[in-house]
């Protein structure tokens, strides 16, 4: 009798492993809602994670895509209504090309690159590039320029607003007759960042502000009521330093991309993204996505080498994942 039962669990396994394959189909092949569809809640903050591979022979290519990527990202997040995009790139390509970035997003809100920077309500402040020994170098907030050890490439485009102002006085007036009178546009804040906006920022902003402490008078003598004080606010400063002005506050949503599809299927990863940012954050990959490209990996390598941008369909399922997720916050 201990065969039967075997064979009756074989056969019952069977038809479980059946069943769930007929409804993961069925349940791929729905397409995802459109792009201004309403949903039970969308991010405010979005990042984009581009996993770009380390044998790539046209770099100039590679950057294209990644370009390409980067304006139908913020092309996407208009429509929906997200004010803030985060774009990530380990390996930094994105960071060295922030001016070609900047141009492509001007021309495609309708923003004149010669007044990109001039123009009093569109601003574009650019962070510095990171120096060659901030790995090695403590940071201090005491410090004027400690900001710029952050690593973070902040553009604001202020869509909507018109540029062919000679005056400032009557642009001033111009600006507050708009804000009456028109709804405008909602402006897009968009964040380059790298590998080294991440651990190496961290470690080197902490190691400052300990330093800082130990040798800050007011905290030599204390007694046990308040030993926790400063060590609790650390946090804080740290949070403050690296989500304020000069950083960049945490995604609602992270959309892991793939620009060449992987051998295997390997799985999710942050590929050296700011941990400090994603403690709270919704993550996604398109592993439906990555399954058709694996199987057509021959044909799209000899088209493109350096991968495909993303695509719509990615975006609007990463957003319908996002609205049905539940966030208890600990509660």
């Amino acid at each position: 009798m201990s065969w039967l039962a075997s064979f009756a669990l074989a056969i019952l396994h069977a038809l479980y492993w059946l069943v769930v394959t007929v409804k993961s189909a069925c349940r791929g092949e729905c397409s995802p809602q459109p792009l201004d569809a309403p949903r039970r809640q969308t991010p405010l903050h979005l990042a984009l994670n581009l996993v770009v591979q380390d044998n790539i022979d046209d770099i100039e290519a590679m950057e294209a895509v990644m370009i390409e990527s980067v304006d139908r990202a913020a092309t996407w997040c208009r429509v929906v209504g997200i004010n803030r995009l985060t774009i990530y790139d380990r390996q930094g390509v994105l960071t060295k090309c922030s001016s070609d970035v900047q141009s492509r997003l001007s021309r495609r809100f309708g923003i004149p690159p010669k007044e990109v920077a001039s123009e009093s309500d569109i601003e574009y402040p650019l962070t510095p590039p990171p120096s060659d020994d901030s790995d090695s170098r403590p940071l201090s907030p005491d410090t004027k320029d400690w900001h710029k050890e952050l690593n973070v490439i902040t553009l604001r485009f202020a869509v909507g607003v018109s540029t062919e102002r000679k005056k400032p006085s009557k642009a001033a007036v111009r600006r507050r007759r708009l804000s009456r009178r028109e709804t405008l546009p909602p402006s897009l804040t968009l964040h380059i960042i790298s590998r080294q906006s991440g651990k190496p920022v961290i470690s080197c902003l902490a190691s400052g502000i300990l330093r800082r402490r130990a040798h800050n008078s007011s905290y030599s003598v204390i007694d046990d009521d308040t030993m926790e004080q400063p060590s609790a606010s650390v946090e804080g400063e740290l949070s403050q330093s690296l989500e304020g002005l000069d950083g960049f506050p945490p995604p609602d949503l992270m959309l892991v991309h793939h620009l060449s599809c992987p051998e295997n299927n390997p799985p999710l990863e942050l590929y050296g993204f700011p941990p400090w940012q994603t403690r709270l954050t919704e993550l996604y990959r398109d592993r439906r996505t990555n399954g058709v490209n694996r199987w057509r990996r021959p044909l799209s390598n000899q088209s493109n080498s350096a991968g495909q941008p993303l695509e719509e369909v990615q975006f609007r399922r990463a957003l319908d994942q996002f609205a049905a997720a539940e966030m208890r916050l600990g509660k």
